[in-house]
């Protein structure tokens, strides 16, 4: 288990707020681009209609991305994470180093009985937690450690990711 990772998640999760100009937070879907007809041309949408699960929002964090995790767009699922090779729950499995089985507990639309908004971020992030940190105790770890990235992150969540969806369009 990659805590650390899981731990920036949590705070990028904790932090989420719903706002015009970010996604939606839906666990039913990686991440969703809705397209619109337009004249002759197909236009994507505004960012507002988006949708990302946690692992979506991982996917197009700058923090996360400096660690090797991306996604790939496509018409029939939207966004799918890659990460050393891997798409979907394999890149997640590997990205996180999470068996199936913990991967299903934290992310999967199934184990939650909220999946669309903040409440259901903050509950993910909540069972991040409670997967990591009664291990995390026992380690001994500076209380520097990966504070750049906690504030990389904690940006990200604040100004939006989807300046990135937009750059990517």
């Amino acid at each position: 288990m990659h805590r650390q990772r899981l731990e920036q998640l949590a705070v990028m999760l904790d932090e989420y707020h719903e706002a015009p100009n970010r996604p939606r937070f839906d666990l039913k879907t990686w991440g969703e681009f809705e397209e619109r007809r337009g004249g002759f041309l197909w236009l994507q949408k505004h960012p507002c209609d988006t949708a990302a699960c946690a692992v979506g929002l991982a996917c197009i964090s700058r923090a996360f991305q400096a660690e090797g995790l991306s996604f790939e767009r496509t018409k029939e699922i939207g966004l799918q994470p890659l990460f050393a090779g891997r798409g979907g729950w394999e890149a997640v499995h590997l990205f996180f180093d999470l068996t199936p089985k913990q991967a299903d507990r934290l992310f999967r639309t199934g184990a939650y009985r909220i999946s669309i908004g903040e409440t259901a971020a903050k509950a993910v992030a909540k069972r991040i937690r409670a997967m990591v940190v009664p291990r995390k105790r026992k380690a001994k770890k500076s209380p520097t450690d990966g504070i750049a990235v906690l504030d990389q992150i904690r940006r990200d969540a604040s100004n939006g990711v989807q300046r990135k969806i937009r750059e990517d369009a």
